[in-house]
């Protein structure tokens, strides 16, 4: 079963996000702050929510549960195409289940401003 959680998404994007995912047959949960102190596999197994919240973190996320490298890149593609302005991806792993989501949660956004600074230096070269 495909699943997305995601999180720090504006409504406006939500709105286009969320069918891309939908037209995946995933499941889309929009993470909540109260849940972020919670083990990722016990969040992936809940129901479904579209309830949008304001994030406690200025960070937005999409991570992707029981999806193939293509099919992920076949929704970035359809995010680039719809000129979204995409979250940060990550992807589920056997190693993050049993972390809390907000540890992933900075952790993803942590390398992901590592991988912008890279780019950065790089580019000024």
């Amino acid at each position: 079963m495909k699943k997305n959680l995601l999180y720090g998404i504006s409504q406006e994007n939500l709105m286009k996000i969320v069918p891309i995912l939908q037209d995946q047959g995933a499941r889309v949960h929009l993470l909540k702050n109260d849940e972020l102190n919670e083990i990722l596999l016990d969040v992936l197994e809940k129901t479904e929510t579209f309830e949008f919240e304001e994030p406690k973190y200025p960070m937005s996320l999409c991570l992707f549960a029981g999806y193939s490298r293509e099919e992920i890149y076949e929704v970035i593609d359809a995010l680039t195409s719809e000129k979204i302005k995409k979250p940060v991806f990550a992807t589920v792993t056997e190693k993050n289940l049993s972390w809390q989501v907000g540890r992933i949660l900075v952790d993803v956004n942590q390398e992901h401003l590592e991988m912008q600074r890279m780019a950065e230096e790089d580019r000024l070269k």
